[in-house]
């Protein structure tokens, strides 16, 4: 089959590879690809969009074409009958989408639990990266979702001291167990000084960020903007440290292989 994807980051140029070596082809339109014109995707058999599909739920996510594309005149170039796969498909996505058939690959359970191991280790890289080859310091995690999952099993793996607080402390973590609830985090948190957020809620407030000892150090792993309030931490003498598509910035092969394939698993079911 013949794909084609459209924007995106780096990640996209492994995604192209990988469907290359398992026999298909593909071209990319912007993202060091083709320039977009219409009729461009003619002759393909689906289309891949990039993760998230759409900031701001107007424009793709294409950041290296000259200008912004609109979501609605993207779905109108797309030719009809195929398949159109994106990641985080929004409901100003689909509405764009019109009559096309979207697939979220973003959605399936096999995607988040490889794509939250790869920004597992992405974490540990950034982690190390930033403290140096000192002795790591306690860490306090925060969540129990897929992503705080895999990055609890990786501080496990590398003996790293950690404790894990979360809204739901009845899930359990791999090398940790049942998380502490919430609501402790305010008399306990002077007791690390590297905070790893995983929730995408304001749930560190600027209360509990002024109980924090000094130095403490925040890694803002949501990529949701402004779950944290950087005055916040300005005051609570916290440095903290975005980071956003951790998968792009330190494994875009592993992320862009994990985009072809969850496609490529998916097609058959279509």
């Amino acid at each position: 089959m013949h794909f084609c994807l459209v924007g995106g980051d780096r990640r996209f140029l492994y995604t192209e590879e990988a469907l290359q070596k398992r026999g298909h082809t593909a071209c990319r339109i912007g993202n060091g690809g083709n320039a977009y014109v219409p009729g461009a995707m003619a002759g393909a058999g689906a289309v891949i969009l990039p993760l998230p599909a759409s900031r701001d739920g107007v424009t793709l996510n294409a950041p290296e074409l000259p200008e912004a594309l609109p979501l609605h005149v993207l779905f109108s170039a797309i030719p009809a009958g195929i398949p159109v796969f994106c990641g985080r498909a929004t409901p100003a996505v689909r509405e764009a989408a019109g009559d096309r058939r979207v697939v979220d690959y973003e959605a399936t359970e096999s995607f988040i639990t490889r794509n939250a191991g790869i920004s597992a280790d992405a974490a540990v890289s950034l982690l190390s990266e930033c403290l140096g080859d000192g002795p790591p310091p306690s860490c306090i995690l925060l969540g129990s979702g897929h992503f705080a999952s895999a990055l609890s099993s990786r501080l496990y793996g590398l003996r790293i001291p950690f404790s894990v607080y979360a809204r739901n402390p009845d899930r359990v973590l791999p090398g940790y167990g049942k998380p502490r609830p919430l609501s402790a985090l305010g008399e306990e948190i002077g007791g690390s000084a590297i905070l790893l957020n995983t929730i995408p809620a304001p749930v560190l407030s600027r209360d509990i960020l002024l109980r924090t000892r000094p130095g403490t150090r925040l890694f803002e792993l949501s990529a949701v903007p402004e779950v944290v309030r950087e005055q916040d931490c300005k005051e609570a003498g916290v440095t903290l440290i975005h980071a956003p598509a951790l998968p792009a910035r330190f494994s875009p092969a592993a992320a862009g292989y994990a985009v072809a394939d969850e496609v490529l698993a998916l097609l058959p079911s279509l």
